[in-house]
């Protein structure tokens, strides 16, 4: 799956260890305009980046509210 990540998601500004990302889904790269970021711990989430994850069907429901304005 890709969800953009909206500028007022809570998740903005905060590294993917702090994130709660649901058991059953993987966050696999970030493209960031022309480039494209392998996620780590340590990855900083900004508005605007499109997050390409794995997750089944529960766990997208998860990771489209977590990067919207409404996470």
């Amino acid at each position: 799956m890709q969800v953009k990540v909206d500028n007022q998601s809570k998740a903005v500004h905060k590294a993917v260890k702090y994130l709660a990302i649901p058991v059953k889904a993987v966050l696999i790269a970030i493209y960031r305009g022309k480039d494209v970021i392998i996620t780590h711990g340590d990855t900083i989430i900004y508005g605007g980046d499109i997050i390409l994850a794995f997750a089944d069907d529960n766990a997208q429901a998860t990771i489209n509210e977590l990067f919207s304005s409404q996470g």
